[in-house]
């Protein structure tokens, strides 16, 4: 469905984010490369400030999406605590450190807790899919139940 706040940006992505059948940490590597593109970049950044703007929220210039929509997911929770995206940065992380060639110590150690954790890149990928579809849903959510809600906390133009 068309969403306000994500936009597809390369329809080829979506072809080429496949699951990595090996055991190589390059295959498996790319492949996370190439999801959290699709997915990161797709953000809406204006959207999501509005979003904020219309729940009353503030937010800083400075903020990229995901510090954005876990603002917008902690104004929308019921126990009105700080929620975190842990899956959609995970996949940010491995983009930060693949994506700039990085072959140190932190992408050796989150392959290799990858393997520890899920036995395989290939259960790891699938794990991190499940997390980032689960926390997309949840923003969905969010943004839906925010856009329900009348704009109470919104002022007129004369300030009233």
């Amino acid at each position: 469905s068309n969403v306000s706040w994500w936009k597809l940006r390369d329809a080829a992505l979506v072809r080429r984010v496949t699951t990595p059948l090996t055991d190589s940490m390059d295959e498996w590597a790319q492949q996370l490369q190439s999801l959290a593109t699709l997915i990161i970049e797709g953000f809406e950044v204006k959207a999501i400030r509005t979003m904020l703007d219309e729940m009353g929220l503030t937010w800083n210039k400075e903020e990229k999406s995901l510090a954005l929509l876990e603002r917008v997911l902690s104004g929308e929770a019921a126990n009105g605590g700080t929620q975190k995206l842990e899956g959609l940065r995970s996949i940010q992380r491995v983009r930060s450190m693949i994506g700039a060639h990085a072959r140190g110590s932190d992408a050796q150690d989150m392959a290799k807790r990858a393997i520890r954790e899920h036995d395989s890149y290939t259960a790891h990928f699938h794990d991190m899919c499940r997390t980032v579809e689960s926390e997309l849903q949840y923003i969905e959510q969010a943004f839906d139940a925010a856009a329900a809600k009348p704009a109470d906390n919104l002022k007129s133009e004369d300030g009233v």
